[in-house]
């Protein structure tokens, strides 16, 4: 791909994604960006809920970039490089590292810079990921990167049982790894009780974090190199690294993992508050909470005459012909009728009355539960 068609293709990603998306229209999208929704309700609550629709476009849009981005090689002439020195590569020369990240930005752009730099890395991704757009990134490789080299790029499907051992493998060969922190996939149950999750603080709530990095870190003796992407603007790609972080071997290998686990995320934070809208995974971060501790008691409003959906703790949605009221604060989702969520898609956008319910008693359920709020 030539410069020429990268921009091409990039303007329309722009142009279809910011302006000519109908979110509501599309019934995997508005359900999806009510989940984005209900995440940042919960964790940037300083965020204006009218702010969440523009966010979601955002996520959308970086979420395509970055897989364009990693089909052009060029891509790399427009990265900027934050906390990189000498000692950098001076560290990589004698040992091998685990690069981890998040999926911020253009976060497949990482792949070019150890690429381009000779740094002999195994990329670990999601296994829907290493068959579709690893698989595309290893030709790539090939084709603009190996150069008649030894050096050559390995994909592990971290869902694999046998990850961890192919991974530590990598390292005694001397290769560097690359890990998304961030993933919802991973080994085994990705379910909050997953042993190999910990829970850290987050923004205002706390989730439950992969600490297999950490863990890996401090078992094959290597340190951790985090590295955040982030845009300054679609020609600015900024790659931002962090110091190293070495195992401590004083440390039961278990509270280094969460103690570190804990430190990666507290690094990637400040640049998430700048840019919120570069981060792919608000689409998936309630997978990684327990709901339960999100429970909040509010006052009843006076009544009116006209309500609107208070957008700022509820949405709806649609699964086939299934129709949902969603609690962003909870993550319930309620059966509705047919009715029902025509009021509610009204309401959305313009005033409505209580009759248009036909029915009182479900009208002011809604409304002492504050799904609606006065015009």
């Amino acid at each position: 791909m030539n410069q020429a068609e990268f921009t091409e293709r990039r303007n329309k990603i722009v142009e279809s994604t910011l302006h000519n998306l109908n979110i509501l229209d599309d019934d995997l999208l508005n359900r999806t960006q009510n989940f984005v929704s209900a995440n940042m309700l919960n964790f940037m609550p300083e965020v204006k809920v009218t702010e969440h629709e523009d966010i979601f476009r955002h996520i959308l849009l970086n979420k395509d970039l970055s897989i364009l981005e990693q089909q052009y090689a060029g891509i790399i002439d427009a990265v900027s490089y934050e906390g990189l020195s000498r000692q950098f590569f001076n560290l990589l020369d004698s040992k091998p590292a685990i690069f981890c990240t998040f999926h911020m930005g253009s976060n497949r752009v990482i792949n070019h810079f150890l690429a381009s730099n000779n740094i002999p890395y195994t990329l670990v991704v999601a296994n829907h990921i290493s068959t579709g757009e690893g698989s595309s990134f290893d030709k790539m490789f090939s084709d603009v990167y190996q150069n008649g080299t030894n050096n050559e790029l390995n994909i592990i499907s971290a869902q694999l049982p046998n990850a961890a051992l192919k991974m530590l493998r990598e390292l005694k060969k001397g290769k560097s790894l690359l890990l998304y922190i961030d993933g919802n996939t991973g080994a085994g149950d990705d379910s909050v009780k997953n042993e190999n999750r910990c829970k850290i603080n987050f923004l205002k709530q706390s989730i439950y974090a992969r600490k297999g990095i950490a863990y890996l870190s401090h078992l094959a003796g290597v340190p951790i190199i985090n590295a955040v992407c982030y845009r300054k603007s679609l020609e600015d790609i900024r790659l931002k690294f962090f110091s190293p972080i070495y195992p401590d071997k004083k440390q039961s290998r278990t509270d280094f993992a969460e103690e570190t686990t804990q430190k990666l995320y507290d690094m990637f934070v400040p640049i998430l508050k700048l840019h919120p809208g570069q981060w792919e995974c608000w689409i998936y971060l309630h997978t990684m909470i327990n709901s339960k501790e999100f429970i909040y008691k509010e006052e009843q409003q006076p009544l009116a005459e006209q309500f609107l959906l208070n957008k700022d703790k509820f949405g709806f949605f649609n699964i086939g012909t299934e129709l949902f009221l969603f609690d962003k604060k909870t993550y319930n989702s309620y059966p509705i009728d047919p009715l029902t969520y025509k009021v509610l898609f009204k309401s959305a956008t313009q005033p409505v009355e209580k009759i248009e319910l036909n029915n009182n008693n479900l009208f002011q359920q809604l409304y002492n539960n504050q799904v609606f709020i006065n015009v």
